[in-house]
């Protein structure tokens, strides 16, 4: 039988829950994962994780020091400068699986909770090109055009072996939400 979102719950990354979230989200050697909980023990950000019945089944960090996107293109579109401070949504991911069942929004939800919480006006989130289902939903939940246009962005990652990992982002797009009361 399948759970309903209601079933879910959600909150930060603890220590012990990186194991079971590495063999769940099928992350290599989990460095993702890991940088994100260590980024939250900083409060620099919060790790959330939607879980169903111990089971992980979503995730989604904020980051609290601002959008990373933004030092990475400000010189290439000067307009993203607005954004640097701006908490962004990032890593967001539903399982295969538990997808269209409600669980994304509920995840977003917590996210613009806590991020009104911390008092911040605006939240922002990067989305690919070519996923319509993701920006359909963020759209949904209030988010706009940042006005930035399309972008690319890349660099090099190194994992706890030493070993660089090429990466790349996009294209994609910039959506900006305003927290209000809603």
């Amino acid at each position: 039988m399948k759970r309903k979102a209601a079933d879910i719950c959600i909150s930060p990354i603890q220590p012990g829950d990186i194991d079971l979230l590495c063999q769940r989200m099928g992350a290599d050697d989990g460095a993702g994962h890991r940088s994100y909980a260590d980024k939250q023990s900083k409060d620099e950000g919060v790790y959330l994780i939607a879980w169903d019945e111990g089971v992980p089944v979503a995730h989604l960090f904020i980051c609290w020091t601002g959008n990373t996107e933004v030092p990475r293109i400000v010189d290439r579109y000067p307009q993203a400068a607005q954004f640097a401070d701006c908490p962004e949504f990032c890593e967001v991911y539903v399982v295969a699986e538990r997808r269209s069942q409600g669980i994304g929004t509920q995840l977003l939800g917590r996210a613009l909770q806590l991020t009104r919480q911390r008092g911040a006006s605006q939240a922002t989130i990067c989305v690919d090109t070519d996923n319509p289902r993701a920006r359909s939903l963020y759209e949904r939940l209030g988010f706009v055009e940042s006005g930035i246009g399309t972008f690319t962005t890349s660099g090099v990652l190194v994992d706890k072996a030493g070993r660089e990992k090429p990466w790349q982002n996009g294209p994609q797009v910039m959506l900006v939400r305003e927290l209000g009361n809603g």
